[in-house]
């Protein structure tokens, strides 16, 4: 990969915000239970980006 392929993650009495360091004012909240299952899937190989 090339580039600058970050993103950010913080937590406060809100949830999870998670950003692309490259876009910060794009912003995703999650809580701890919806990111523990998507992280799961993705160390699973559920999810599969298609070239083009």
């Amino acid at each position: 990969m090339t580039g600058n392929n970050c993103i950010e993650a913080a937590a406060d009495h809100r949830g999870i915000a998670i950003r692309e360091s490259s876009d910060p004012h794009a912003v995703l909240t999650t809580n701890p239970t919806a990111l523990r299952a998507f992280l799961r899937g993705v160390k699973e190989g559920r999810f599969h980006l298609s070239a083009g």
